[in-house]
């Protein structure tokens, strides 16, 4: 049944219908938020590979992340036969070279990827060496089975060919990742994904002040140690810290502080009354681990009872631990003890939210943002081959937030795809209640909070990019944000499925069926 259920996946992508929401033009949403609460508070929002600084309604300084390095195969170059004899015996930069008619500013930018054999070491094992005039003479002939152009089995797949290999990539901007305001220090810290860079900025200027090279893309930033040190975990599982103190912090490559055996998704610190200090950490294989800080080669206990990715971590006010993910219940724990308190119910929430007209137009629309992604549980496969129209979707929690509501704290939830911010309150008995849901006007994919106000970015074409709701309210309303044309002019009109890629990765997560396909 679920091989049928692929076969029409796969002829609704190959017909367009996959693709047709991902490819119109579109704003950029906002995918990562920070707030700083002084005598002028401030937003920073990111948008794409841009920073806004954004005080009493104004923009007052804008950062760009550097261009990303460019992805993929260097361009090979033909070579003269004295070129490639001196090439091949690996002493090239010591003879000159003839030129090829490159200006300096055309020579191609540092590529970033697998490493492969060199046209050099390639041509090494031929025992003719290949002129410049035996490559026209080859080229003049593309049916030649000895200068016929190699096409891989990937450029196929992708519809593609070898008639622009010659053209540059196109370079994807360097997005924004995370972004961490320090308070104490009155800075902001930002990681880039594609450059895998950790920038501390001047929180008023945007000033780069200091900046290390990260050994993997980043998956999750926290801080600890007062304010002082950084904490970055990425896609290979390990956490490295940073001080923001030390003045030679930016030439050493951080200290590595514990490591997971597979992708690292979510990061916090966390303390005991007896001032006992802890990273708690959770991975793509569902764990959830408490390690001793700052001797990390102690384990202190794990959290076990997720059977799907875990994305968010929160510690509340009250010192208990929320995480979330691919589940259909949120986890509230003891974890000092890894003792799990209570299961909270998403999944039948959710449904009470949306009518099933609702569900099905928002799982299509998911399903439209990229081919490779297949959004709902295998038993809504099942039922579609039965004749059941789809409804549900599988549920992958990207935000977790406590707030102080009018009732008291409440703990704020949104789910990847969903127009919904999900309000949990607390009972008397210190167990979370559902407490209504507040319709947003696009998925929401950022969060920050001040006191009583949620601040949130949606993937919406109406209204500002930022919007707010205050839960000090009795009926709390979502309202628009507006700050100038620097934020909220950025459209995008070439790559959409590239930025779609960016801003909703918490379903990837996920592992065989409803993930990304194995690469």
């Amino acid at each position: 049944m679920a091989i049928r259920y692929l076969q029409r996946q796969l002829q609704r992508r190959d017909s367009g219908q996959l693709t047709t929401a991902a490819m119109a033009p579109r704003r950029h949403p906002v995918q990562a938020i920070a707030f700083a609460e002084s005598a002028s508070p401030k937003f920073y929002l990111a948008v794409a590979d841009t920073l806004s600084c954004i005080s009493a309604g104004t923009t007052i300084a804008t950062w760009k992340a550097p261009a990303a390095p460019v992805q993929g195969k260097p361009q090979q170059k033909v070579v003269t036969g004295k070129d490639h004899e001196t090439d091949a015996a690996g002493a090239a930069e010591h003879e000159p070279v003839e030129s090829t008619g490159d200006s300096p500013s055309s020579i191609p930018a540092p590529v970033v990827g697998k490493r492969k054999r060199s046209p050099s070491n390639a041509s090494a094992q031929s025992p003719t060496p290949v002129t410049t005039e035996a490559a026209n003479a080859g080229a003049a002939d593309p049916s030649s089975p000895a200068t016929a152009p190699r096409t891989s089995k990937k450029m196929n797949k992708k519809g593609g060919n070898t008639a622009g290999a010659d053209a540059p990539k196109k370079q994807s901007p360097n997005y924004i990742g995370h972004l961490l305001f320090v308070s104490s220090k009155n800075v902001l810290a930002v990681t880039t994904l594609e450059d895998k860079t950790l920038r501390v900025l001047h929180a008023d200027t945007l000033a780069v002040v200091k900046e290390w090279t990260l050994h993997k893309r980043p998956s999750a930033i926290s801080i600890t140690d007062g304010d002082s040190t950084i904490l970055v975990g990425d896609k290979f599982g390990d956490v490295y810290s940073y001080s923001i103190d030390d003045e030679a912090s930016t030439t050493t490559d951080g200290t590595l502080l514990l490591g997971h055996v597979s992708l690292l998704t979510a990061l916090t610190a966390a303390s005991t009354t007896a001032q006992r200090h802890f990273i708690i950490t959770a991975d793509r294989d569902e764990h959830v681990r408490v390690t001793n800080y700052p001797l990390t080669h102690c384990i202190h206990t794990f959290c076990l009872g997720h059977t799907a990715f875990v994305s968010r971590l929160l510690i509340t006010s009250s010192n208990t631990l929320i995480s979330g993910g691919g589940d259909d219940w949120l986890g509230v724990w003891d974890w000092s003890a890894g003792k799990l308190l209570q299961q909270v119910d998403v999944r039948g929430v959710l449904d009470g939210l949306f009518t099933a007209d609702e569900m099905k137009k928002i799982a299509e629309t998911m399903r439209g943002y990229n081919r490779r992604r297949r959004w709902m549980r295998e038993d809504d496969a099942v039922r579609e081959d039965s004749g059941e129209e789809e409804a549900k979707i599988t549920i992958a929690v990207n935000g977790i937030v406590e707030v102080a509501a009018l009732e008291g704290q409440q703990v704020i939830v949104t789910v990847e795809g969903l127009p919904v911010l999900l309000r949990y309150s607390y009972a008397s008995t210190g167990e979370l209640q559902f407490a209504g849901g507040i319709r947003t006007l696009g998925p929401v994919l950022s969060l920050a909070v001040d006191a009583s106000r949620v601040y949130f970015g949606c993937d919406a074409q109406d209204g500002g990019l930022l919007s707010q709701v205050d839960l000090a309210n009795a009926e709390p309303a979502v309202t628009s944000l507006t700050f100038g044309d620097e934020v909220d002019v950025q459209v995008v009109d070439e790559d959409v499925e590239g930025m779609v890629e960016r801003v909703y990765t918490v379903e990837g997560l996920r592992k065989g069926f409803g993930g990304w396909e194995d690469e």
